[in-house]
């Protein structure tokens, strides 16, 4: 299909296990992120975390970890087996570059929660509240 469309220059499949770095590299050079899982029950994603913190334009399926963190049009949710709904969505970002960008921009100003240094500072408060009781 990616032939029939032309897309071989956009388009590019892996069959093998990357490393962290290497998986970033390829989340960062991409303008959208898709996250498919096919169960609701997914709890975590580390890609899609990754995608967050990036500043990514996502479109996942609604699994629990992704409508907490798409919560707040920080993403696109879209439902499970609906091809047709993940080529709206796409194609929606694709067409509205300024609703894309200001997407990208609250996926990033929530990332930013998610480094290590942020949650080491929550750590730290819930500890000194803890110690203070």
């Amino acid at each position: 299909m990616v032939t029939e469309l032309g897309l071989e220059n956009n388009v590019a499949f892996l069959n093998k296990f990357v490393e962290i770095e290497e998986l970033c590299n390829y989340i960062m050079a991409s303008d959208i992120y898709v996250s498919p899982y096919l169960s609701r029950e997914q709890i975590v994603s580390g890609t899609l975390t990754y995608a967050l913190g990036m500043g990514k334009a996502i479109v996942s399926t609604p699994y629990w970890y992704a409508q907490e963190m798409l919560a707040d049009n920080r993403g696109l949710l879209v439902d499970f087996n609906e091809t047709s709904g993940f080529t709206k969505a796409l194609l929606s970002l694709i067409e509205n570059p300024k609703e894309c960008k200001e997407m990208r921009l609250r996926a990033y100003d929530f990332g930013r929660k998610m480094t290590w240094k942020n949650v080491g500072r929550e750590y730290n408060t819930v500890f000194s509240k803890t110690l203070k009781k």
